[in-house]
């Protein structure tokens, strides 16, 4: 069952949306608090918030708890945003406290592919990431042959980068300035005749000292907005997480762009799809900082549809099944409900549910296949205990068709499917 709640909750990216200073920040560290008391793994944090992080966060970051990555320092605002969403990592941070990191650092995937050269006899003789490291002939240390890769073995496998093998979250602080970082790279460009189209609202570019300054026109959004929807498919892929990935984001109103109705929703650039990115992750959740009956100060992270004053819907959602989640979460700011890992508990908690009513009701399914496409499978139940679900033979199996009478093929059943005679 555990597998299973893992696997599910992998297929989807969390994102949290909310006004600054409603919390959005501090799930970070009960992600990441999570990550490691249940999993011994660490959460890499990528950000490009210019307000940086809360002290819950700060001080798991020198506890070596979140691994941080100050992605602005590095540049490059595409390259560094689309691999960071892939899972890849500075191969040295300058300073790991902040994050920060040397322009245009060299970054690595999360996964390699390992080459593995082995001699005529089958002993290993060199192992590298590159497969051009065996183009010269090499002596093996055991038998002394003379080995190359003709009459030698390469063997490829993928495995994690060493340093990375002992990740099991990430976390994107925040799409909202990641999308704004987009959109001034994209003026910069514009401002140096990198990028042509329909002039800005400005009317071109603007000329200060030394410096030139471009804005942005509609093309400029659309290519973000799509940015935007990549990253955070891209961040469903990232191998081994024990976790799936949390986004954060700014809150913004906008008006839906079927209905025209205001909504309330994930601030990305420019406002026309913004009631289309709740459908890009699993649970889109929104923070709120309310008072209470008692007149004390509430953290609250919403996890269904709401509505304040204006009567404007918050998009708010979970991929658990209706009726079984609360309709926020919500303390005093100790953490204990306000927190992402009680979120996970709760949702596992409806899931292991769902899970025992689909097998009271489908008792008799095959269960989770296994094997290859084109090759011999088994499919197995818990209730038939690993063996594979009876097959029923077809008694028209191997029937001919003799002729046709409207258009129905007439069959005649085989012998062994014909009933004996009774004896007179």
């Amino acid at each position: 069952m555990a597998e299973q709640v893992k696997m599910i909750r992998n297929n989807s990216a969390t994102l949290v949306f909310g006004d600054t200073g409603t919390g959005k920040s501090s799930l970070i560290a009960t992600y990441a608090d999570y990550v490691w008391k249940k999993y011994r793994k660490f959460t890499l944090l990528y950000t490009t918030d210019g307000g940086g992080y809360p002290a819950n966060v700060e001080a798991l970051i020198r506890r070596g708890v979140i691994w941080v990555f100050k992605m602005r320092t590095r540049g490059q605002a595409f390259e560094t945003i689309a691999r960071a969403s892939q899972g890849w990592w500075p191969e040295k941070i300058k300073n790991t406290q902040t994050g920060e990191v040397d322009p245009g650092c060299k970054l690595l995937p999360p996964v390699i592919t390992l080459y593995t050269l082995s001699c005529p006899n089958g002993h290993v003789v060199k192992q590298n990431s590159s497969r051009t490291a065996f183009s010269s002939m090499m002596q093996c240390k055991e038998c002394k042959t003379n080995t190359t890769m003709k009459n030698g073995k390469v063997k490829s496998e993928s495995v994690r980068t060493p340093g990375l093998e002992n990740i099991g979250g990430a976390c994107f602080d925040g799409l909202s300035s990641m999308q704004a970082w987009i959109m001034t790279d994209l003026g910069q460009r514009t401002a140096h005749g990198e990028l042509k189209g329909e002039e800005t609202a400005l009317g071109g570019k603007i000329t200060s000292g030394d410096m030139v300054f471009g804005g942005s026109n509609r093309s400029h959004y659309g290519q973000a907005q799509l940015r935007a929807e990549d990253w955070i498919l891209d961040s469903t892929a990232i191998p081994d997480l024990s976790v799936a990935p949390l986004w954060t984001a700014l809150e913004q109103r906008a008006n839906d762009r079927d209905t025209k109705l205001p909504v309330y929703g994930p601030k990305i650039s420019g406002s026309a799809r913004t009631s289309d990115v709740p459908s890009w992750v699993g649970n889109c959740l929104c923070t709120r900082i309310a008072i209470n009956e008692h007149g004390k100060k509430e953290w609250r992270m919403y996890l269904s549809e709401f509505r304040e004053d204006d009567n404007v819907p918050h998009l708010c959602k979970t991929r658990a099944m209706p009726g079984v989640m609360p309709e926020y979460l919500t303390d005093t700011g100790d953490f204990s409900e306000f927190n992402m890992g009680h979120l996970f508990d709760l949702l596992d908690d409806a899931l292991e549910k769902t899970m025992k009513d689909a097998e009271e009701e489908y008792k008799d399914a095959p269960g989770l296949p296994s094997g290859t496409i084109g090759g011999p499978t088994k499919l197995t139940t818990a209730k038939s205990n690993g063996k594979a679900a009876p097959v029923k033979k077809n008694p028209l199996a191997g029937a001919k068709v003799i002729k046709k009478v409207v258009g129905k093929p007439v069959v005649r059943k085989p012998p062994s499917a014909v009933p004996a005679k009774p004896s007179s």
